[in-house]
């Protein structure tokens, strides 16, 4: 089950990408919450959301984040100050509220 984060979301905050509806064949997997504006655990109203979501469907939940060619156009100071803050956010999600990030290079998807 997934961590928990107080407060619920306000419903004009959310637009759902992709609604999750499990059968008993092929059951719901993880809720995956795809970070890019917002990195950070405080505050972070889609990571809120996520979480309330998978407490609902009983399934686990994780953080993603690409790191994409418009970051890697940033100079060395920039990105060195991005890949620190996201080790501290990697840290904050899966030591204090246990949930797992996943980095990504340039895999270039789009919503």
């Amino acid at each position: 089950m997934a961590s928990t984060l107080s407060n619920s979301v306000q419903s004009g905050r959310i637009r759902v990408l992709k609604d999750a509806t499990g059968t008993v064949d092929r059951p719901v997997g993880p809720v995956v919450y795809w970070m890019s504006r917002d990195q950070r655990v405080k505050d972070n109203w889609a990571l809120i959301h996520a979480v309330d979501e998978a407490n609902k469907a009983n399934v686990p939940v994780a953080v993603a984040f690409d790191l994409f060619d418009q970051f890697l156009g940033a100079n060395s100071r920039q990105l060195g100050f991005m890949l620190r803050g996201l080790q501290q956010l990697q840290h904050d999600l899966e030591e204090t509220i246990q949930i797992p990030f996943f980095l990504f290079q340039n895999m270039g998807l789009h919503f």
